[in-house]
């Protein structure tokens, strides 16, 4: 991969995206975060979604003490976070677009970094501190790591995306507009929309101008309780994976198993929840065996660790077995 240099300029707006719902408790940990990058020239598009906590006043108190945030109310409340980025995305007249979740935050000098490269590319991926939790001065300290960044071509940014390490999510990426184009979020699944959106997204193109940028210049914080809430939607996000897997056959041959990968990761994350929180389907349940027994080659391709290969063995041959076992090691 080409390492790149490059100067900043800060003529090109960039639109950062925050869908809100009762997130008081890091809120204003978020916005102070990017209220606080030397790069001055974004909007703040805070789009609650319905808050019943005190979400909405702190978004408003940002609103009147700084034009660039501007607070959006969705017309039903809970309508998702798919359905509050598709209005930020809507609403957006920037350059560029980067997704912030309200209870994460970004690293000082994050923006002015990143966009001194986004000239003539499509898009920047860069990695993420992960955590349950972080402390302020983890959030408040300048990163200190050295900072690397790499061209990618469509095939890179596959591996990069949905390889060994999981960079599907919306957050820690910005986003050329035109490279978005009229691409959506997925209004009607509530687990997994951000998969069908980059593969919707990165599908768009035969070749693309990528980097991926080696510093962590995210706070995510680890959630797991929506997850355990949206498990009931997840059947639609493994039929796109599919649809895309044939896709990326023809456009990235030596790609597609990255895409492959990932589905099979995503339906043992979701065998796993539906197991912990005892919910049985089991003609969903046999509809995945029969997936992973068909990309098995794919998957282990890709997959590095024993343990982890164990566990699609033993799904695919003994999927009742393997709930048992992951239930009883979750308590």
């Amino acid at each position: 991969m080409e390492v790149i240099h490059n100067t900043l300029d800060q003529s090109k707006l960039l639109s950062i995206i925050i869908p809100i719902y009762n997130a008081e408790a890091h809120l204003e940990e978020c916005l102070q975060s990017v209220q606080d990058q030397e790069y001055a020239n974004f909007e703040v598009l805070m789009i609650d979604d319905g808050s019943t906590d005190s979400s909405r006043d702190i978004c408003m108190r940002y609103q009147s003490s700084d034009e660039r945030f501007i607070l959006i109310k969705t017309e039903f409340p809970q309508s998702g976070p798919a359905k509050a980025r598709n209005i930020g995305l809507d609403m957006s007249v920037a350059d560029y677009v980067m997704f912030v979740d309200a209870d994460d935050s970004l690293r000082p000098g994050a923006i002015a970094k990143l966009m001194e490269y986004m000239g003539g590319v499509d898009v920047i991926i860069f990695e993420a501190n992960i955590a349950n939790d972080f402390p302020p001065r983890t959030v408040q300290r300048k990163l200190k790591e050295s900072v690397t960044m790499n061209r990618l071509d469509l095939s890179s940014s596959l591996k990069i995306l949905f390889g060994s390490i999981d960079h599907g999510a919306p957050w820690g990426k910005i986003f050329s507009r035109n490279f978005i184009g009229k691409q959506r979020f997925p209004e009607n699944v509530r687990a997994g929309e951000d998969y069908i959106f980059n593969m919707s997204v990165f599908a768009s193109r035969n070749s693309i101008n990528a980097i991926h940028c080696s510093a962590h210049f995210y706070n995510y914080r680890v959630d797991d309780v929506n997850h355990k809430k949206n498990v009931q939607y997840t059947a639609p996000v493994v039929e796109a994976f599919l649809k895309f897997i044939q896709i990326f056959k023809t456009t990235s041959p030596k790609s597609a198993k990255y895409v492959a990968y990932r589905m099979g990761v995503f339906i043992l994350s979701i065998e796993n929840l539906k197991a912990k929180v005892e919910i049985t389907r089991p003609s969903e349940t046999y509809v995945n065996q029969q997936i992973i027994r068909e990309y098995r080659d794919e998957i282990f391709q890709v997959e590095e660790s024993t343990r982890r290969k164990a566990q699609f063995y033993v799904f695919e041959h003994m999927p009742k077995l393997y709930s048992w076992i992951y239930r009883i090691s979750a308590h």
